[in-house]
C-alpha cells in the first residue's frame, strides 16, 4: 500500500500518488512530498524509486526482514534503517521489524513491512513547524519508534504482574513458557534498541550531515527516549530472568507439596489394609469369634487411621 502526503507548513495533507509525482517534477520549494509504503511489493518499491530518483538498493533496504539498523548519507540522500516492535499472533509474541526512511530535500519515503507508519505519525503532532521537514519527519519517526518500544515494555510489565498471582499456585509449564517468550522478546528489543542508538549517536555527532538548530531538540528527545527504552529493557530482562528462576522453584515446590499429601494419605489408608489383610488369614486371631468383631475392627481401623492422620498433620505432612 502506498500513502502519499505533502507537507505544507508542518501539516501533512493526503494526496494521490500522481499528484506527488507532479509536485516532485515541478520542484515546488514550498511543499515537501512524503511517500509512506506499508508492506510494499518489490515492484512498488521499484516504481516509487524510479519516479523519485532513489537508488534501488535504498528502496529495498527495509524489505530484508533481518536488516540491521544503519544510517548512510551520500549524493544528498539520507538513508535510515531502524527497527521497531510489532506484535505477532498474540500479546506474548513480540518481534521487531525493519523500517526505512529515505530523505532528500524534496521527498521523504518511509517503508515498513508490518505497520502503517503514517497512522502512527499523524496521530501524534510531532512534526511541528519550520523548514527542515525532511529532517523533522525522520527524527519524528525515530522518536516514535523509541516511544513504541517503551509502550510495549509497559504492556509486558503489566502481563508479568498478572502472571505472578497465577504462578504462585501453578504446577503447569504454561506460565513459564510465557516467561520464556518474554525473555526472547527482550533480547530482540535490546538488540534493536542498541542498533537504533547507534543511528541516533551518528545523527547527534553530525559526522554524516549537520542537523539544523530547529531539529536539535527533537533529536535530543529521541536520544533520551531510546536510552530510557534500553534501560527499561535491561531492567526487565533481569527481573524476568529472576522471576523465571523463582517461579520454576515455586512450581517444583508446589508439586512436592502435592506428592507429600498423597504420600501421607497412602500411609493413612495403609493401616486399614494391613488390619484387613491380617484378619483375612485362616488362623486363630483375637476377636475372631466375637459377635461384634466386624464393628470392633472397623472402629479399630478408623481410630488407628485417624490417630495417624493427626500425627502427620502435626508434623506438617498434610
Amino acid at each position: 500500500m502506498i500513502n502519499s502526503y505533502t507537507l505544507q507548513s508542518g501539516t501533512p495533507v493526503p494526496i494521490e500518488e500522481h499528484e506527488a509525482v507532479l509536485l516532485y517534477a515541478e520542484a515546488c520549494e514550498e511543499a515537501v512530498i512524503w511517500i509512506d509504503l506499508v508492506a510494499p511489493t518489490p515492484e512498488e518499491c521499484e516504481r516509487v524509486g524510479r519516479r523519485f530518483s532513489i537508488p534501488p538498493e535504498h528502496m529495498h533496504a527495509a524489505l530484508d526482514f533481518n536488516e540491521r539498523p544503519r544510517i548512510e548519507y551520500a549524493d544528498n540522500i539520507l538513508l535510515i534503517v531502524a527497527r521497531m516492535p510489532y506484535t505477532r499472533h498474540n500479546a506474548s509474541h513480540r518481534l521487531t521489524c525493519p523500517v526505512a526512511a529515505i530523505c532528500t530535500p524534496e521527498v521523504v519515503i518511509t517503508i515498513c513491512l508490518k505497520k502503517d507508519l503514517s497512522r502512527k505519525l499523524l496521530s501524534h503532532k510531532l512534526l511541528g513547524t519550520g523548514n527542515c521537514f525532511t529532517e523533522r519527519l525522520a527524527l519524528t519517526l525515530l522518536l516514535r519508534i523509541s516511544t513504541a518500544f517503551i509502550e510495549e515494555l509497559h504492556h509486558m510489565n503489566e502481563q508479568v504482574d498478572r502472571m505472578e498471582s497465577a504462578l504462585k499456585e501453578s504446577m503447569q509449564n504454561q506460565e513459564l513458557i510465557r516467561m520464556l517468550h518474554m525473555e526472547k522478546t527482550l533480547i530482540y528489543f535490546l538488540t534493536a534498541l542498541k542498533g537504533n542508538q547507534t543511528i541516533l549517536e551518528k545523527f547527534h555527532s553530525g559526522t554524516l550531515r549537520a542537523i539544523s538548530p530547529e531539529c536539535e531538540a527533537l533529536l535530543d528527545d529521541a536520544v533520551i527516549e531510546n536510552k530510557q527504552a534500553i534501560d527499561m529493557a535491561e531492567i526487565f530482562t533481569q527481573i524476568i530472568g529472576t522471576i523465571s528462576d523463582a517461579f520454576g522453584a515455586i512450581v517444583s515446590n508446589n508439586l512436592n507439596k502435592v506428592m507429600k499429601v498423597l504420600t501421607g494419605l497412602t500411609i493413612v489408608f495403609m493401616v486399614p489394609s494391613i488390619i484387613g489383610a491380617l484378619y483375612g488369614m485362616n488362623v486363630a486371631l483375637p476377636l475372631a469369634e466375637h459377635p461384634h468383631a466386624f464393628t470392633l475392627l472397623c472402629l479399630l481401623c478408623f481410630g488407628a487411621s485417624f490417630s495417624l492422620f493427626l500425627l502427620l498433620r502435626k508434623l506438617n505432612w498434610m
